[in-house]
């Protein structure tokens, strides 16, 4: 129940952002409230889930649990061998990388400053307290840094002390060509050993867009982003078994793409305790699409001097003793 709440809250008030932002801004990233479907093949698990969507449930998602039929039901793709799903209504789809472009765009509208090709390569901290940040092309001074660099960022708050519990992992995307038999909703496969996770959806250019990942796979190095054919062939044929309408599209490009993973499968966000000054925004464990917009928002206010809208006490840094 604890877990589901401390997310919940921010999962929420992610969408409810996104829609007015999408209204507000013409709807560049194509939002589209679809509703997501999480299926299972095997029994292992249904009891585990079971229990998951009902502290979802008590912590104020609208979630529950389906038979197969039920779920074929709101999904003629599914195949029988379905036999449970979560279905979640209130969930949906867009575009990432167009989110992206359409916070920058509103951020220089308001004044922002946006430096890409800058790495940052070291925070500076005097007297315990953040000075700073280099970069090649020079330093800016400033008493706030966030550090949002997700499979990067442990090594940023090592060099000034703080070792943030954040794990590099893969994971996989492929895109298919445009296919006629849409996806409704999407839909996300779920493992009882937690070792792999796949979703894949349909956009709105007709395209199948899948991905996944070997969550329970070791640490990688973060620069190298190599195809791993075992989990492309993995994904591929679980989407064809519970899709197999899809099973025939023509893939026409994939690539790999580096995730950070906590230990607790939640992500670190908020104020650290030492250097003054310092706050941390990563280890969103391949799903941060979700929290984006809140942690976005929160992380402003909290920049301000005012209080988060939704609280960030479960996802803190306090909680690693950070």
């Amino acid at each position: 129940g604890a877990d589901a709440k401390r997310l919940i809250g921010l999962t929420t008030r992610s969408r409810r952002l996104l829609g007015e932002y999408a209204a507000a801004w013409g709807d560049p990233f194509a939002l589209v409230p679809c509703g997501t479907l999480d299926v299972l093949f095997t029994e292992v698990g249904v009891e585990e889930y079971r229990a998951a969507v009902a502290a979802q449930v008590a912590a104020g998602l609208e979630a529950c649990m389906v038979s197969g039929d039920e779920a074929r039901a709101r999904e003629p793709l599914l195949s029988d061998d379905v036999i449970a799903a979560r279905w979640c209504p209130s969930d949906a789809k867009l575009i990432p990388y167009e989110l992206v472009y359409a916070f920058a765009r509103q951020a220089s509208a308001l004044g922002a400053t946006i430096s890409t090709w800058s790495p940052v390569s070291k925070i500076l901290v005097a007297g315990d307290r953040v000075q700073g940040v280099e970069t090649p092309r020079g330093s800016v001074r400033t008493g706030q840094v966030v550090i949002a660099t997700n499979a990067w960022a442990p090594d940023l708050a090592g060099a000034v002390g703080v070792e943030l519990p954040i794990v590099p992992r893969h994971g996989q995307i492929l895109v298919t060509a445009p296919a006629p038999p849409a996806l409704r909703f999407t839909a996300n496969l779920l493992t009882p050993d937690t070792v792999t996770y796949g979703y894949w959806r349909t956009m709105p250019d007709g395209q199948v867009v899948m991905g996944g990942g070997g969550f329970g796979s070791p640490p990688v190095d973060r620069y190298r982003v190599d195809l791993d054919p075992g989990l492309l062939g993995g994904m591929v044929r679980a989407v064809s078994r519970a899709t197999p309408a899809l099973a025939a599209l023509p893939a026409v490009r994939a690539w790999a793409g580096t995730m950070a993973f906590t230990p607790d499968m939640a992500p670190i966000v908020g104020p650290l305790a030492r250097p003054a000054g310092l706050s941390v925004a990563a280890g969103f464990c391949g799903s941060g699409m979700p929290f984006s917009a809140a942690v976005g928002e929160g992380m402003a206010a909290i920049l301000a001097g005012r209080r988060e809208p939704v609280s960030f006490a479960g996802v803190s840094p306090a909680r690693f003793a950070l």
